[in-house]
């Protein structure tokens, strides 16, 4: 059975698992800064632990406060229920 996307459905998914996805970027975020400590001839690793650190906490952010906003907006659902694919609507022809 083929379930619906809905205003509610995505809350609740959020409601789920925003604490799992908060804990495990800010677990990541820890273990990558024991990489920006490190010298010699590993300092070249600071650069990619400063690079992975930065789209771990872009990505929590763009998660937690622009995605929410574009599934709650009325306009995204509304063009998905007008917008059919031109493939799809010769498939439906009876």
């Amino acid at each position: 059975m083929k379930e619906e996307i809905s205003i509610k459905g995505c809350i609740r998914w959020y409601d789920r698992s925003y604490e799992c996805c908060f804990h495990i970027c800010l677990t990541t975020v820890f273990a990558f800064s024991t990489l920006l400590f490190v010298g010699g001839e590993m300092e070249m690793m600071q650069e990619m632990a400063f690079s992975v650190i930065a789209c771990l906490l872009f990505s929590l952010i763009e998660a937690f406060l622009i995605l929410p906003s574009h599934l709650a907006s009325d306009k995204i659902l509304k063009s998905k229920e007008k917008r059919k694919s031109s493939v799809r609507a010769v498939l439906e022809k009876p």
